[in-house]
């Protein structure tokens, strides 16, 4: 008898693997990339910046458990970094920023305008760590 837990396991990176915890997938997953999506919206690049961040961990890890021939770095910007301009220019993230919208004009007073969300700070706050200090770099 299997038992498994009541509560669902996020899509997060099995490391050093780079296996997603949840379904054993390449990490980012479809689930770790609509997440991502989700998280980030239209800012494309931080989104960008974060998952290269995360390539070069992976190429790391990747490098030491198999040196020779090493990583497929086509393969790794493919899976971490290749499908980010068509995901967050679907329709899906439109419809989401859509609705956030009029959600706002919705709550507005009536005589008074909406407040301008243009110049607002991104929804998330500081979405990764610093990258560690490499000697010689």
């Amino acid at each position: 008898m299997v038992l498994r837990s009541a509560v669902p396991r996020r899509h997060e990176a099995m490391r050093p693997l780079w296996l997603c915890r949840a379904c054993g997938a390449e990490w980012p997953c479809a689930p770790a990339r609509l997440a991502l999506v989700a998280r980030f919206g239209q800012d494309r690049v931080s989104l960008a910046v974060y998952l290269a961040v995360l390539m070069d961990r992976a190429y790391d890890d990747k490098a030491a458990l198999n040196p020779a021939p090493g990583p497929d770095v086509a393969e790794l910007y493919r899976r971490f970094l290749g499908w980010i301009r068509s995901a967050t220019s679907r329709h899906l993230v439109l419809d989401v920023d859509r609705s956030r919208r009029n959600a706002n004009a919705d709550s507005t007073p009536p005589g008074t305008d909406p407040p301008d969300s243009s110049h607002e700070a991104p929804p998330h706050q500081a979405p990764f760590p610093a990258p560690p200090h490499r000697e010689g770099a």
